[in-house]
């Protein structure tokens, strides 16, 4: 149960500090477009490693337990695999509902101008 734990707030930690570390980069008015992508790099990439390899560290080398290490590794893998997959799946869905949505509101306005008499011809894609 803890390391499902660990796994869930590692994910939200992220999402969070993602957030956050844009903000703070886009505060820091960088002269330059690649001093801003690399200072975003390099805060993003120091988060991401300590949140996501801190538990482990303890594992190894505070309380020697190589079996609750193997465990969490597995865990962490596992359910931010599944997260992401669920996450870009949800996305994929209501995008797209989204855009069926509006294809069938210009397809209705079309069909009504067609049967007002209209004629359209002036209709882009």
């Amino acid at each position: 149960m803890p390391t499902i734990l660990n796994a869930i707030l590692i994910v939200l930690f992220e999402k969070i500090y993602i957030w956050i570390v844009f903000k703070q980069v886009r505060m820091e008015n960088h002269k330059y477009v690649s001093q801003f992508e690399n200072s975003l790099t390099l805060k993003t990439f120091t988060f991401y490693f300590v949140n996501s390899n801190m538990a482990n560290f303890m594992y190894a080398f505070y309380s020697r337990d190589l079996l609750l290490l193997a465990q969490n590794l597995a865990t962490i893998l596992v359910f931010k695999q599944v997260a992401m997959n669920l996450f870009e799946w949800a996305l994929q869905k209501l995008t797209t509902g989204r855009k069926l949505k509006q294809m069938r509101e210009r397809l209705d306005q079309e069909i009504a101008a067609e049967e007002a008499g209209e004629n359209r011809t002036d209709v882009i894609y």
